[in-house]
């Protein structure tokens, strides 16, 4: 393909990466969103030649940053910084002297986040997706491990 094929793939995927719908795309470039389809189906990572290596390393380094990340999340939801007022100083508790009040938004905020990891980390893994074996009820119910309720 020409280079300038090439330009107008890359801004095909900016534009699909952006949101930017198929008949949008297409209508832009005067092709039909079946091409536009095809087109963006060429540049995806499995199109790329990655290996399953390939695949598995990156998703060992991802595993690694996620789990890093979980840390420091759940630092925070276990001791999670004072309440400072306007002007910077711990807040007191008005119910307990001598004690300061907890930012429980902060805290609040590191339990969205800890969810939004655990899904970033399942698709990663592929947890959620089923696979080849499958098991009954009953079979499953037999597996578990005992004093699981």
């Amino acid at each position: 393909m020409n280079e300038n094929g090439n330009d107008r793939n890359d801004e095909i995927w900016a534009l699909a990466q952006a949101g930017t719908s198929h008949q949008v795309i297409a209508d832009k470039y005067g092709i039909s969103r079946q091409r536009v389809g095809a087109i963006l189906a060429d540049m995806t990572p499995a199109t790329w030649g990655w290996t399953d290596r390939d695949r598995a390393l990156i998703r060992a380094k991802e595993s690694a940053v996620l789990e890093r990340m979980a840390k420091k999340i759940e630092a925070v939801i276990d001791s999670p910084p004072l309440q400072h007022s306007a002007i910077g100083k711990p807040i007191e508790d008005p119910r307990h002297p001598g004690q300061y009040l907890i930012n429980e938004g902060v805290r609040v905020s590191a339990i969205r986040e800890r969810r939004l990891l655990s899904e970033s980390f399942r698709r990663l893994t592929g947890a959620d997706l089923g696979n080849d074996r499958t098991m009954d009820n009953e079979t499953a119910m037999r597996d578990m491990p005992p004093g699981t309720p």
